[in-house]
């Protein structure tokens, strides 16, 4: 049984021309895109769930109480701050 193929034409601008050159070089540049678009999406799909799961490790009521003093900082409050800071990293 043949598959229809989805097809779709790509241009490149002149800036991506180095880009343009690597795909030349694949053997199988279809092949090629899907894997990276694959791995691009995957990494956007963790992306969101660590973001998810640091929302609800916020909206965490008992989190909140715990903190007795503002100036304060426990080990868990600093390990806190520190994956703030490489989501951030991450996303910016």
């Amino acid at each position: 049984m043949n598959k229809e193929r989805l097809r779709l034409s790509i241009s490149f601008r002149e800036e991506y021309r180095h880009i343009y050159e690597h795909l030349l070089k694949q053997p199988n540049k279809s092949d090629y895109i899907c894997r990276i678009l694959q791995k691009e999406m995957e990494r956007e799909k963790c992306l969101e769930e660590r973001i998810a799961s640091l929302l609800s490790f916020f909206s965490d009521s008992s989190i909140l109480a715990t903190t007795e003093l503002p100036n304060s900082t426990t080990k868990k409050e600093q390990e806190l701050q520190n994956e703030d800071i490489d989501l951030l990293n991450t996303l910016f």
